[in-house]
């Protein structure tokens, strides 16, 4: 029991310190693609029936005109608009968009972009797609992943995967 709680401290510090330092932030590339954008740790842990993976809690803030290349998690992602106009275009995969204030939700599929604002959220796994803000003013994203924290947050596709 001590073993496993230490183990489980031992990996949420590896993930702060992987984020932290940018390691789980992205993947490097030449040209920074996550300019323009702020991701902030809020919170994060290792769930005893995570399967090994970190469950993180984060703000992603992206100036006007930012964008965020075509890209994928290692895990299962929750995402609702704090504030601003946000865009996204899946290029595999698919995604579920709730709505805020109405009822049931949207399929979103692979060759298809969708605009979101306050409070809309989507969910989806394995999906690769892009990220952008498509409002004249801040944009402020709500985001909840379990994550392998072997992997980083954030693997970009390069234009031959494309």
């Amino acid at each position: 029991m001590i073993a496993a709680s230490w183990r489980s401290r031992i990996t949420l510090v590896t993930v702060l310190l992987l984020v932290l330092t940018g390691d789980l932030a992205f993947s490097q590339q030449p040209d920074d693609p996550l300019a323009g954008s702020t991701p902030e740790v809020l919170g994060s842990m290792t769930p005893g029936q995570g399967n090994g993976n970190a469950l993180v809690f984060m703000r992603l803030t992206m100036e006007p005109g930012a964008s965020i290349p075509a890209h994928h998690h290692p895990g299962a992602v929750v995402v609702v608009v704090q504030s601003g106009i946000f865009g996204t275009e899946f290029i595999e995969g698919e995604g579920t968009v709730a709505r805020y204030g109405e009822q049931g939700t949207e399929l979103l599929t692979a060759g298809h972009e969708i605009t979101m604002g306050p409070g809309d959220s989507l969910s989806y796994e394995g999906a690769v797609h892009t990220m952008r803000n498509d409002g004249p003013g801040e944009l402020v994203l709500l985001v909840s992943a379990l994550l392998d924290p072997e992997q980083p947050g954030f693997i970009f596709m390069n234009a031959a995967q494309q």
